[in-house]
């Protein structure tokens, strides 16, 4: 599944999309233009009834 889904778009457009704010707690860079397993990309989630962009690792989590 590696570069199956290409991300051409950026976080303030997925925030006007979306009408979201920015996540204050954020931590993560998306350097990338493609999500692939154990990188970085967008997710648009709902806080305290507003919604946040947000970038989380994409995939299923690994055991370590």
């Amino acid at each position: 599944m590696c570069n199956l889904y290409r991300l051409r778009t950026s976080r303030a457009e997925y925030q006007d999309y979306f009408a979201a704010g920015e996540d204050c707690r954020n931590e993560i860079v998306v350097e990338k233009d493609y999500a692939a397993p154990g990188k970085p990309g967008y997710v648009v989630r709902q806080e305290a009834g507003q919604r946040v962009v947000s970038a989380m690792k994409w995939g299923f989590p690994t055991i370590r």
